[in-house]
């Protein structure tokens, strides 16, 4: 978590988590690694109502909702959610650049079953639109028994937050490497 009075602006907390982000990955045996705003099956399940762009639910049709994730890149690599069609984010997916999403393949086949999803616009309101960029496999976040809802993936740098979870794929047991990660991220803000 970064303090608010310490990184009030979008861009410092931007700037702060890609910087821990890439010394975790110069450590040797790191794999991949990402960070996510709230975790699978760690209690906090954000989920929202959304829009498609061209798509106008039945007066009978309750609001289209979603399980959402705000997720830098190689979160997806490091927690070994298949990439289906399309492409990851990447660090030129800023707050800058066009608006992106991925989404899951529940969602996908659900509202474009007849079609491919990349391209088309999702939005959280008539002012946010996102254009679907990849498909992602399905994630269990509430429970192992439980399927959930479709899901959204939001690039990091196009809705920072105060607080995210570093999420690392390594070679070796993750438990010995943690010595190494505590300092690294004490160099940059204690």
């Amino acid at each position: 978590s970064l303090p608010q009075s310490q990184y009030p602006e979008a861009h410092q907390r931007i700037q702060r988590f890609t910087e821990m982000q890439e010394k975790i990955r110069q450590i040797p045996s790191v794999v991949a690694v990402g960070a996510n705003g709230s975790l699978p099956m760690a209690g906090e399940n954000w989920t929202a109502t959304f829009e498609i762009q061209g798509y106008t639910p039945s007066s009978a049709e309750p609001p289209l909702s979603f399980e959402y994730r705000i997720i830098t890149p190689e979160y997806v690599r490091a927690m070994g959610i298949p990439l289906l069609r399309g492409r990851d984010f990447n660090f030129s997916d800023t707050r800058e650049s066009k608006r992106v999403a991925l989404i899951d393949e529940k969602l996908a086949k659900k509202y474009w079953p007849d079609q491919d999803p990349i391209g088309h616009q999702i939005g959280f309101d008539s002012r946010r639109w996102f254009e679907v960029i990849g498909i992602v496999g399905h994630v269990r976040n509430v429970s192992l028994s439980q399927e959930g809802l479709g899901q959204v993936y939001i690039p990091y740098p196009q809705n920072a937050a105060d607080t995210m979870y570093f999420v690392i794929h390594t070679q070796r047991d993750p438990a010995l490497i943690l010595p190494e990660i505590r300092p690294q991220i004490r160099n940059i803000d204690r």
